[in-house]
């Protein structure tokens, strides 16, 4: 014969082992919220470039030619010269020159961007000998019309002029 049960022995210690993960529950009832409206356009990016061959070695003030045009030495007619013209509203940005062949003495070239025949902050100095210099802090405003040109200053003489001289902006 099977004698009377004995007492509930005490709980052992708790499990480090999980249980298995239960079913998942059903979707909750409601309809999907709208699509938000799509974001406004952004700006395509372009680019503004100037450059001729040379910028001449003497103190006159001179004007790149835009897209560059690299067989000649850039003119000194400021109020005639060939500019960019703006298509649009936008910012210009990230200025750089460079001298393909620098070449002189050394001493500074200043290449400023004037909008409307007006100098802007958006300027960069770089030496004769210099290869590469840009402005990426400075930026100007403009607007659809404006007329953008890249004025060419000199302190002192230069010597020779470096060779196949660009500028570009960002456009945007």
């Amino acid at each position: 014969a099977v004698g009377p049960a004995g007492p509930t022995g005490p709980t052992g210690a708790a499990s480090t082992i999980p249980g298995p993960t239960g079913p998942t529950g059903p979707t909750g009832a409601g309809a999907t919220g709208p699509t938000g409206p799509t974001g406004p356009t952004g700006s395509a990016g372009a680019l503004m470039a100037w450059g001729n061959n040379s910028v001449g070695g003497t103190t006159s003030t001179r004007y790149l030619d835009p897209w560059g045009a690299q067989n000649q030495i850039a003119g000194t007619d400021g109020t005639t010269n060939p500019r960019h013209v703006a298509v649009r509203a936008g910012t210009l940005r990230n200025l750089y020159a460079r001298h393909g062949n620098p070449d002189g003495n050394g001493n500074d070239i200043v290449y400023t961007v004037r909008v409307n025949g007006i100098a802007t902050a958006l300027t960069v100095t770089l030496a004769s000998t210099g290869s590469q210099a840009s402005d990426t802090v400075n930026s100007v405003a403009v607007v659809a019309g404006d007329n953008v040109d890249v004025e060419i200053t000199k302190a002192a003489g230069i010597g020779n002029s470096p060779d196949g001289v660009t500028v570009q902006a960002e456009y945007g």
